[in-house]
């Protein structure tokens, strides 16, 4: 019978080097001390009516030739389209970076977010996106509150595309993926209304209180 835990251990040592200095450090994910206590993921709309947004393939363009009129209107309310907290873990790279800031290692940080189409049950291996679509979008980030990290990001132009799939990256191409999340199916470009939509991303992961 395999022994999760070395493999585990094993599989941290191949992506982060050999070095003993990691050995300490290693260790804490051997008794599970750094861990995820919740995974929130909050998606958001709000209609843009005649509003100009700057980047947006048909709002973003000026002119009486386009029929839009910048200012004008009034943006929706935010409505939710998807509001899901799990207890899902964090990728292996992910844990492989969060190790390398602990020993005052190079380590690389989230700074965007990825769509995409395959909804293929998270696995703590995953390395990117089922099947990505899009252009990712760089992401803000907040850790005002304690043993929690809350980053957001905005979708201001239309994709036409049913997304079932999220993720978090330190790149806006290719990278590694902290993060990956399933959800039910919804279109983000959701021009049914006759309106099209900013869509807002809000991804809360919270550690527990060791």
């Amino acid at each position: 019978m395999v022994d999760e835990t070395k493999q585990d251990t094993k599989e941290l040592k191949d992506q982060i080097g050999n070095s003993s200095d990691y050995e300490p450090v290693l260790n804490m994910w051997k008794t599970e001390e750094l861990s995820i206590y919740d995974d929130r993921l909050l998606i958001e709309r709000r209609e843009i009516n005649d509003q100009f947004i700057v980047g947006h393939s048909v709002n973003g363009r000026c002119g009486a030739s386009y029929g839009y009129k910048v200012g004008t209107g009034q943006l929706g309310n935010w409505e939710t389209v998807r509001d899901e907290t799990t207890d899902q873990q964090v990728t292996n790279v992910c844990r492989a970076e969060i190790v390398k800031w602990l020993i005052n290692s190079s380590a690389d940080y989230p700074t965007h977010i990825g769509v995409g189409t395959d909804d293929t049950e998270f696995d703590v291996t995953d390395t990117e996106l089922g099947n990505e679509t899009g252009t990712r979008v760089s992401i803000t980030s907040d850790n005002s509150t304690s043993k929690t990290i809350v980053y957001t990001a905005l979708y201001s132009d239309r994709y036409d595309e049913d997304i079932v799939e999220a993720g978090i990256f330190n790149a806006s191409s290719n990278g590694d993926m902290f993060v990956r999340r399933t959800f039910d199916s919804f279109d983000l470009d959701s021009f049914g209304s006759g309106n099209y939509h900013l869509h807002k991303f809000t991804w809360t992961i919270k550690l527990f209180d060791v």
